[in-house]
């Protein structure tokens, strides 16, 4: 297989794969929750990992609470 090939393989693989694992949150208001950084999760088993957050809301109600979307970070790319 030529290297041009591969390269275009393993692009569709990881396309594929990098929502696998993916979830949504609703967390007590915190500034450094943004869209585009990293975080790591832990105590939730083989959810366990780090994650991208795709998507944050910050809302000002009766409280301050964020809501994020995030899909796991993919290992070996």
């Amino acid at each position: 297989m030529s290297d041009r090939a591969t390269t275009k393989a393993k692009n569709a693989l990881r396309k594929a794969n990098k929502e696998e694992t993916v979830g949504d949150l609703e967390l007590v208001g915190d500034l450094r929750l943004l869209a585009g950084l990293t975080t790591d999760c832990s105590g939730f088993g083989a959810f366990d990992g780090k994650y991208i957050i795709s998507k944050a809301t910050h809302k000002v109600t009766a409280g301050y609470s964020v809501s994020i979307e995030a899909r796991k970070c993919l290992n070996g790319y």
